[in-house]
């Protein structure tokens, strides 16, 4: 696998902890993450298959799961998110499905 690039901008890589408080197992190929930025601009995570791949063998090294893992209900999961952002971009803030969560430390 080729290593992944910023191609221009740079990486952010955000780690998430994510608890399943439903009654039936699932995954979360359902929801979608993205950054915004403070000028607005919104960044999707990385979709391109080789570099899924790349982030899948990275983050199984360092022990994370997988967005398509099962969850069942009451189990939690660490997973990593990547997204490529413009060189300037700051004031980063995660949305999931187009509602603001939190900011992401630079």
């Amino acid at each position: 696998m080729e290593p992944l690039t910023a191609d221009g901008g740079k990486l952010v890589v955000v780690y998430v902890d994510i608890k399943n408080t439903g009654n039936e197992s699932g995954d979360m190929f359902w929801s979608q993450f993205a950054l915004r930025d403070s000028q607005g601009r919104s960044y999707k995570e990385i979709a391109d298959f080789d570099e899924l791949m790349t982030i899948s063998m990275w983050a199984e090294a360092q022990g994370l799961k997988d967005s398509g893992d099962q969850l069942f209900p009451g189990a939690t999961a660490n997973v990593a998110k990547v997204f490529r952002v413009a060189p300037d971009a700051s004031g980063l803030v995660m949305v999931v499905n187009e509602d603001q969560i939190f900011a992401i430390g630079n």
